[in-house]
């Protein structure tokens, strides 16, 4: 087992990994998670003091429990695909497959990308910054 890679979240190790990922990523605005029990006060104070948003996904809300989920599932398809070395590695890797994954057309947003549904929004006023 890799030493960086946790298989049993507990408060510790997810709020380390918040940190982690926080300072290898050169920063970010918010994290989504579900309702999960690694996510309480203590990770919230982590949150804070990095100036990131914590926003959790409706508990019992099938619906978007099941995006998140789906998007889970595809960068875990994607990871297996390759040999991860590092955390630097898989956030390379990672970069890859978000610029893939906003470039390909889906079925679900009528075989538009998701980039150019993100752009639409932002034109409309229904989403703004980045």
């Amino acid at each position: 087992m890799r030493p960086d890679i946790h298989y049993n979240a507990n408060q510790e190790n997810t709020n380390d990994n918040l940190r982690t990922a926080y300072k290898s990523s050169g920063g970010f605005k918010a994290f989504l998670s579900d309702c999960g029990k690694v996510y309480t006060k203590s990770f919230g104070e982590e949150c804070k003091a990095l100036d990131v948003k914590s926003i959790h996904t409706r508990p019992y809300n099938p619906k978007c429990n099941g995006k998140v989920e789906a998007v889970v599932k595809k960068v875990k398809k994607f990871l297996n695909k390759h040999e991860v070395r590092n955390l630097d590695h898989m956030n390379e890797l990672l970069k890859h497959f978000q610029k893939e994954y906003n470039n390909t057309p889906h079925s679900g947003i009528k075989y538009l990308t998701p980039l150019e549904v993100f752009r639409a929004k932002q034109r409309s006023g229904l989403v703004w910054g980045c």
